[in-house]
């Protein structure tokens, strides 16, 4: 009963672009949870072009606490979490990208644990690639305070969300989150690693000129902040 509580008052948000063999996979288990518990989920699209908008156009629809949507342009990671923001309306949000999966066990000790603390504003578990073990985030075995949660799975307080503000949108592509854990400690809220929770994230380094293009984004975002903040 404790579990269902806290994940009904969970809205899962889940950033979809041109992973179609990922969200196949990775959705359904998230619906699952909708379904068992009556957690809110809401995908949003950033104008994919593999079949990720025609698969999610068939899913729409069948569940009562799933909402889709489908943007005509690339908002970037920033722009596309702030579109489905406004429409969170739970205690918590969890967010994740389309090619991340965690277990409803590990999303449960999370929620617990950020239920009994209530000054934290963002906590992210630990992150491993999917494919080869490697971690991602390692932060050692305690709980600790981190200056920057790993954005690609992580549960913030929907409370300190509307006491910070939208994400920056500016940060189309990396820097977003070190923005955000800078303006959550400045509310008074904690940012914290959470190892006892795994995340599973099978990232790929995007080829050619998309992946040459995301570098001189992270490069502008992370210069950006610096003359914002320090």
């Amino acid at each position: 009963h404790h579990d269902a509580a806290l994940l009904e008052a969970t809205t899962i948000i889940l950033l979809s672009h041109n992973r179609l063999d990922d969200i196949e996979i990775n959705l359904p288990k998230y619906l699952d949870i909708v379904r068992e518990y009556g957690a809110e989920l809401i995908v949003v699209d950033n104008a994919s072009t593999d079949g990720s908008r025609e698969y999610l156009e068939r899913v729409v629809g069948t569940y009562q606490y799933l909402k889709v949507i489908l943007n005509s342009e690339n908002l970037g990671v920033a722009g596309g979490r702030n579109s489905a923001s406004e429409f969170a309306s739970r205690k918590y949000r969890l967010m994740i990208d389309d090619d991340t999966i965690i277990s409803k066990s590990d999303i449960v000790k999370m929620l617990e644990y950020i239920d009994t603390n209530h000054e934290i504003g963002a906590l992210s578990p630990k992150i491993v690639h999917a494919k080869t073990g490697s971690d991602q985030n390692n932060h050692g075995s305690q709980v600790v305070h981190v200056s920057n949660f790993h954005g690609a799975c992580h549960l913030l307080r929907s409370e300190a969300c509307k006491k910070v503000g939208r994400i920056d949108h500016l940060c189309s592509f990396g820097g977003e989150e070190l923005d955000l854990s800078i303006r959550l400690r400045s509310e008074g809220y904690q940012v914290v690693f959470y190892p006892y929770s795994t995340a599973y994230h099978n990232s790929i380094i995007r080829p050619g000129i998309e992946g040459l293009r995301i570098r001189r984004l992270r490069v502008f975002n992370f210069t950006r902040l610096h003359f914002k903040h320090f």
